[in-house]
């Protein structure tokens, strides 16, 4: 099912309609995605995801070679933007895979139009009421510019 976008006399393009049952979808794409592009950065920086350092949401440095030997799905979130519902899907993961080895690291951030713009108590807050996140939140990053973490 499509909607026909007229280009030319002879051309058209087919704009799909999106229905509540392939939201959820969509996001997942746009988030593995961006999850790819990211994996791809740290190949090319030739380390290893354990080498990294991060701090937990109470400031606590953390380094994720506490995390070797699972399964990890690391995403950068906001809590203000039209991806939100995405904690849904994402927690529903968790829970199912949780007990397998499989993490979610999540990393807010407010770089983008100032959508995680609360603290990390009440970014917490907000996932833990709104969506039942169970899976750790660490301290807000940067992910772009000369201050990206």
């Amino acid at each position: 099912m499509c909607d026909k976008l007229l280009l030319t006399e002879n051309h058209y393009i087919c704009r799909r309609k999106i229905d509540n049952r392939n939201k959820h979808n969509t996001i997942m794409k746009r988030m593995i995605l961006s999850l790819t592009a990211m994996f791809m950065v740290l190949a090319l920086a030739a380390q290893s995801v354990y080498d990294f350092k991060v701090k937990d949401r109470k400031g606590n440095e953390v380094s994720l070679n506490e995390y070797a030997g699972k399964v990890l799905l690391i995403v950068n979130t906001a809590t203000g933007c039209g991806f939100t519902p995405h904690y849904e899907p994402l927690e529903a993961m968790y829970k199912e895979f949780r007990d397998k080895g499989f993490e979610i690291l999540d990393f807010p951030c407010n770089q983008f139009a100032n959508q995680a713009p609360g603290s990390e108590d009440e970014i917490h807050e907000f996932c833990t009421l709104k969506f039942g996140t169970e899976f750790p939140q660490f301290a807000k990053i940067d992910v772009n510019g000369e201050t990206a973490d």
